[in-house]
């Protein structure tokens, strides 16, 4: 009969001439040639696949997961998927296992999900390999409609918006558990709008992504997107609730776009991108708590928050002005918080009265902030101080409208970008003499007075 085709194995015939039984030996070698076979022959799974190719002079490696059955003359709905964290291999790997792998084969999708090539995130150098990748993929597979759908968790959900921003052409969705988009403007919102957009947070998200996460979501329902934001309760960063048997609600959201992604015919305009600035009627209300028991909190921090206010005010040119309200009726309220996560602080947006205000939470505990930062808040009161102060400034910068830059001299500059941090708070420490100069020394960049004045224009 010949050799045995690849994947088979070669047989014996011991059942019609001699009528002997297989003895066990044999049994046990052909036993062991048929597994080291059938692993030679087939992939770690079934229907997935690791494969490497070149776009350019850059090498991808990437995986693939096929439907059961896969049919190459059969379109199928696919699913580009990007890792977390470094977004290696092990990255990918780790995301498929956890939140594509088994539903896809249940509903019959292809994933695939490459690694940073030459370890440059996808929101970076990374980039380079689209749109040529995606061309090679149609090339390789029928996608059905020639669209995928683009997710992944923490980086790998910043990746999906960034690369469904920049090529909006080969996308259906945009999926982030949890992400957001790097560096929002509003040509990058312009350009997902037609596409539905699926994003997911926990509600104990240690890096607390969720005010520009729900700021993107609500920017883009409000121009008639189909755009869902939503908190997963007590979930942290690393969401539980989908994975596993939980992912069938992220393909339910690629399953949603056959109905269409746009609920509406308005269009993004320059006030619709990110936060809003509050309706303040000329006048800023705010509440400053006490935060006894809270650690490293010291009763002057509540003066260090009123400067900030009053900086903030100073920088308006008369647009408006702070004034002290109860708690209950203040549209910003300043609180301290415990540490996590090495975060300085945070801002969480609400509704006041009607009106969207926000809570300002202030992290005071230096020796949660790493060594460095430590050592010399220990060691210079007005470092500590200057830190204090400065992260108040940015948050409440946040509560008025601001978002991140990604200039140092700002103070809205995000510390995600890198760069010295130690530097970004001694050059505000070297211009004091004394703490109560923290007064008249505001802190803001021009850039940042610029953008203030902008979202709040003088009546």
């Amino acid at each position: 009969a010949g050799a045995p085709a690849e994947g088979q194995v070669g047989m014996r015939d011991v059942s019609s001439d001699t009528m002997k039984r297989p003895t066990l030996p044999w049994i046990l070698a052909t036993m062991a040639t048929l597994a080291v076979a059938l692993s030679v022959a087939r992939p770690l799974h079934a229907e997935e696949f690791e494969k490497t190719t070149k776009v350019g002079a850059t090498v991808v490696h990437y995986k693939v997961v096929l439907p059961n059955g896969y049919d190459p003359g059969t379109a199928y709905p696919a699913v580009l998927v990007f890792g977390g964290g470094a977004q290696t291999m092990d990255t990918v790997e780790r995301t498929v296992s956890r939140n594509f792998r088994a539903e896809a084969e249940r509903r019959g999708y292809i994933v695939v999900a490459p690694a940073a090539p030459d370890g440059q995130l996808f929101f970076e150098g990374g980039a380079r390999i689209f749109p040529a990748f995606l061309e090679r993929l149609l090339a390789d597979y029928k996608i059905r409609d020639g669209k995928f759908h683009i997710a992944g968790p923490s980086n790998g959900g910043i990746t999906a918006f960034h690369i469904a921003a920049a090529h909006p052409e080969y996308f259906a969705s945009v999926t982030a558990f949890p992400g957001y988009m790097w560096e929002p403007s509003l040509s990058k919102l312009q350009a997902i709008s037609k596409m539905c957009v699926f994003m997911y947070v926990g509600e104990l998200d240690e890096y607390r992504w969720h005010g520009e996460m729900q700021r993107e979501a609500d920017a883009l329902a409000a121009t008639g997107t189909v755009a869902r934001y939503t908190v997963e309760k007590g979930q942290p960063h690393r969401l539980e609730t989908l994975a596993g048997a939980g992912a069938a609600r992220l393909f339910d959201g690629f399953e949603e776009t056959k109905k269409g992604c746009r609920v509406g015919t308005h269009s993004l305009g320059p006030q619709s991108l990110g936060p809003q600035p509050l309706r303040l009627g000329g006048s800023l209300t705010y509440f400053i708590a006490d935060g006894t028991g809270r650690t490293g909190f010291q009763p002057a921090d509540r003066q260090l928050a009123q400067w900030a206010l009053e900086a903030w005010q100073r920088s308006a040119a008369g647009a408006f002005r702070v004034a002290a309200a109860p708690a209950a009726r203040a549209l910003v309220t300043v609180q301290w918080a415990e540490p996590t996560g090495g975060q300085y602080g945070e801002m969480r947006a609400v509704r006041v009265r009607g009106r969207r205000g926000a809570e300002v939470f202030i992290r005071p505990d230096m020796n949660a902030l790493g060594p460095d930062i430590a050592r010399l808040a220990g060691d210079d009161p007005l470092f500590r101080d200057s830190i204090v102060y400065l992260t108040c400034l940015h948050e409440l910068g946040h509560a008025l409208g601001l978002v991140h830059t990604a200039d140092f001299r700002d103070i809205m500059y995000f510390f995600g970008f890198g760069g010295d941090v130690v530097e970004y708070f001694a050059r505000y420490r070297r211009q004091l003499h004394a703490r109560g100069d923290i007064a008249a020394v505001s802190g803001l960049s021009m850039n940042d007075e610029r953008r203030l004045v902008r979202l709040y224009p003088r009546r």
